[in-house]
């Protein structure tokens, strides 16, 4: 059977609410992030290091959800340099 255009409509807001979410999520894992690693270095400015702390939530509005990936990916890295212990990962 083939689709309608009403089936493509919603097939497509159906997308748009996905990825609405999930950029809501993204934006509040930076957030928590940012609140328990203050410390982290996320970038590099002239030689000196940024730190999450320095990262307002007006400022992490206006970023791409790529940099907010970015950004979580550094203060993970951070809080992983933490433990003291490793989880071994099975290849």
């Amino acid at each position: 059977m083939r689709k309608t255009s009403t089936d493509y409509r919603k097939e497509l807001s159906k997308l748009r609410k996905s990825i609405e979410s999930t950029e809501a999520h993204i934006k509040d894992r930076l957030n928590t992030l940012v609140e328990k690693f203050p410390e982290a270095i996320v970038g590099q400015h002239e030689g000196d290091g940024i730190k999450a702390k320095s990262l307002t939530k007006s400022w992490i509005d206006g970023l791409s959800v790529d940099d907010q990936i970015n950004y979580i990916a550094a203060i993970e890295k951070y809080s992983e340099s933490l433990e003291p212990f490793r989880q071994l990962t099975i290849n």
